[in-house]
């Protein structure tokens, strides 16, 4: 493993990054192909809405420090064929964390992520998509969270609680150290606040909410160990406690909870 720092974690294989996109439905439980991505690119941002709408922000063109860093969002319909753009985030991010909620749900968090150089965000930028780009209006940062306690860092994991507030966990500042690092935001107040840290550093981790009203934060990497445990938080207690471990350590990915049937289910990715 390459232990150079990095917006993000690889082997040290050279990659080719490509665009194909596929999409999940359950029934018939099968994976197609969806209309591919605009144009190539590694570690953007992803996030869907209750329209069933998928938007896609930022990410890069390389794995490494130097690479190119995008500012492009797009979205697509739930039976479109292609991808249509969204407004261009204020800053270019890759390895953000991307979460819709608050404002009734339509408002896109963008959160941290590499900026290119020797850059790393610690600031949010908000979409408030009832008032789309069509109004002239689009990524804000006056109207957004303010930047995240925890510092900068990209490949953290985010998601919206059933207490309506905006957690963030893990990342790494550099692209090679994994942080401890769990804060949440609650819009009402405009300010972030530390919760307890998680019990093993994560970086380039998935979090993702359950129906149960737990987030889970899963795999991650620090320095060249890659990790297959999982923690769960109590945003009741504030506890973090250990769960069974995934199946195949893991990095660089995605987590995605959904119903199926009344049935509650994940997709890790």
């Amino acid at each position: 493993m390459n232990l150079e720092p990095r917006p993000a974690i690889s082997t040290n294989q050279a990659a080719e990054f490509q665009s194909p996109f596929f999409s999940y439905s359950a029934p018939p439980n099968a994976w197609e192909y969806a209309p591919p991505l605009p144009a190539p690119n590694c570690f953007l941002g992803a996030a869907g809405d209750a329209g069933g709408r998928v938007h896609i922000a930022g990410g890069g063109d390389s794995m490494y420090v130097g690479a190119k860093v995008y500012t492009a969002c797009w979205h697509l319909g739930p039976h479109s064929t292609s991808w249509s753009a969204g407004p261009a985030l204020l800053r270019p991010r890759c390895g953000l964390a991307l979460a819709r909620g608050g404002g009734g749900g339509d408002r896109l968090y963008a959160l941290g992520g590499y900026g290119g150089g020797q850059i790393y965000h610690a600031t949010v930028e908000v979409w408030d998509m009832g008032h789309g780009a069509n109004e002239g209006r689009g990524w804000s940062a006056a109207a957004a969270a303010a930047p995240m306690a925890g510092g900068p860092r990209t490949g953290l994991g985010a998601g919206w609680g059933p207490d309506g507030a905006l957690y963030a966990v893990g990342g790494s500042p550099d692209g090679l150290r994994g942080l401890k690092t769990a804060e949440k935001y609650d819009p009402r107040e405009g300010k972030w606040h530390m919760i307890s840290q998680l019990h093993e550093e994560r970086g380039y981790c998935a979090a993702v909410f359950g129906f149960s009203g737990q987030l889970y934060a899963m795999g991650g990497t620090h320095m060249d160990t890659v990790s297959r445990s999982v923690e769960v938080y109590d945003p009741r207690n504030d506890t973090w406690s250990i769960a069974d471990d995934l199946g195949n350590c893991l990095t660089d990915f995605s987590a995605v909870a959904f119903l199926n049937h009344h049935h509650a289910a994940a997709v890790v990715l």
